[in-house]
């Protein structure tokens, strides 16, 4: 008999997975299809392009590597150009910083050489090498300082709507690096003959960045008067990007609250809380919170707790937490312990100058509770419970209340007590009325905003055109062919 050959065990073939790595990125062509994307943009003047251009342009920034980029440079930025020698000089810089390994990368000697670039890629490619040089630790200020100039300088000299949002964000970058170098008050004039420049080509984008960086200016400094002057004689454009509109919504919040402004500055920050991205900007959002619960302070109106209560907000608004407590409490004790010990988180904020207001705001709702409490008490019982130094302090500010009709009560001089008046009720007054009103009124600017805000496709109106065409047409051909057999 055949002996029978024993079957054959099939190896398992090993996986390729295990021989090969994962894909690496191809960041050069993605820089290459954004160029080719804002060249098509400029040919067909298309804003929409550009938009889609900015937010591809993010995950490039931040991971594409900087030889690959000198490789972009070396290709599509021809050596007769004005800016070749500051970008690469710029892009040495930051090379020195950021530890780089090209034994991945491909050789792109012989890729063909450009021999032209316009203006509108040269600036882009420029903003990129800017936008390195200052996410880079530490910042490279002063090389972005010399190249964010010459980005505004280049796309300043053309008039183009293609161009808008390049200046616009030169500008941004020229004044940060300015900024931190402590040279902000220097170039004050700067900001402002661009801004009138702006508003000569109609360029909204460069007027609205401009403004902001003018607000920004005035108010970092303290000059009010002059932030408040610049707003009344300029109109901020309704086009500006939403995060134009929080900065500016933001930096007039400011301004009305340190001009005693409290309900036009609670009403500017609330509606900057409201149109502030979620997912980014923690910090400005901190700040805008911050400001507007003291706002609301010396409105005399309580924040709502959810702030206080937010997971990303919790810390860094505990002092002000502290703060609501005793201004609600009408605590003068408690108010004058906290203003000791968070002295110094209140002025890095730049808030300790409104908190410093809140003392007579912290006085008036204790003599609301004590109006409440009692039917009549002496001033030296009000003074003492308010820490008063005397009781004709008390009295002064017990007549002021009842002229400010923070209380419902009368004085009788003779006896030295302040007498309660029978409580009103509320819903017998106006006040529901207007509450009601304020309401409404919030609810019809949040939808005049949401139809404002709306956008339609380029030329989406031409096909329904086209359609009633075809239609008439055919109607009209309809009509001729019924006469034609009579």
């Amino acid at each position: 008999m055949a002996k029978k050959e024993p079957k054959k065990v099939k190896e398992p073939k090993m996986e390729e997975e295990d021989d090969k790595e994962e894909a690496i990125p191809d960041y050069f062509k993605a820089m290459e299809d954004n160029i080719m994307v804002l060249e098509k943009a400029v040919e067909l003047n298309d804003k929409n392009l550009i938009r889609r251009l900015w937010r591809k342009n993010t995950n490039l920034r931040k991971n594409m590597s900087l030889l690959d980029f000198q490789d972009v440079l070396m290709v599509y930025v021809p050596a007769d150009c004005p800016s070749r020698k500051v970008m690469l000089n710029s892009l040495d810089a930051a090379q020195k910083e950021e530890m780089d390994t090209g034994g991945d990368r491909k050789d792109r000697s012989g890729e063909a050489k450009k021999t032209e670039i316009s203006l509108e890629v040269e600036c882009y490619l420029h903003l990129f090498i800017v936008s390195r040089l200052m996410g880079m630790k530490p910042m490279r200020t002063k090389e972005a300082l010399e190249s964010s100039r010459l980005i505004v300088e280049r796309a300043s000299s053309e008039n183009r709507r293609s161009l808008d949002s390049f200046v616009s964000k030169g500008w941004h970058w020229y004044a940060r690096c300015n900024e931190l170098l402590g040279k902000a008050k220097d170039i004050r004039p700067e900001l402002i003959a661009a801004h009138r420049t702006a508003c000569l080509r109609l360029n909204e984008m460069g007027q609205s960045v401009l403004t902001n960086l003018i607000l920004r200016s005035y108010t970092e400094d303290n000059l009010i008067t002059q932030a408040m002057t610049f707003a009344s004689k300029t109109t901020f454009p309704e086009s500006a990007s939403n995060n134009q509109q929080v900065r500016n919504l933001y930096y007039m919040g400011k301004a009305h609250a340190i001009q005693a402004d409290y309900s036009k500055a609670n009403d500017c920050l609330i509606r900057a809380i409201r149109k502030a991205p979620t997912n980014t900007g923690l910090g400005f959002r901190v700040h805008v919170y911050k400001l507007a619960v003291v706002a609301q302070l010396l409105m005399g109106e309580t924040p709502d707790r959810s702030w206080f209560s937010n997971s990303e907000l919790k810390v860094h608004l505990e002092p002000y937490f502290h703060l609501v407590k005793a201004v609600r409490n009408g605590s003068v004790a408690d108010y004058d312990k906290i203003l000791k010990t968070d002295s110094a988180k209140f002025s890095k904020d730049n808030t300790m100058t409104l908190i410093v207001r809140l003392r007579s705001s912290v006085i008036k709702t204790g003599l609301r509770h004590i109006n409440i409490a009692y039917s009549c008490i002496s001033f030296k019982d009000i003074a003492f419970k308010l820490e008063l130094s005397s009781a004709t302090d008390a009295e002064l500010i017990c007549a002021k209340a009842i002229r400010d009709r923070i209380i419902e009560a009368t004085i009788d001089h003779e006896k030295s007590v302040l007498q309660s008046n029978d409580t009103q009720d509320i819903y017998s007054t106006i006040e529901p009325k207007a509450q009601f009103h304020k309401r409404i009124e919030f609810c019809l600017e949040v939808h005049n905003a949401a139809v404002k805000a709306h956008k339609y496709p380029p030329n989406s109106h031409r096909a329904k055109l086209e359609k009633d065409e075809n239609k008439e047409n055919g109607d009209v051909a309809t009509i001729d062919d019924d006469l034609d057999d009579m």
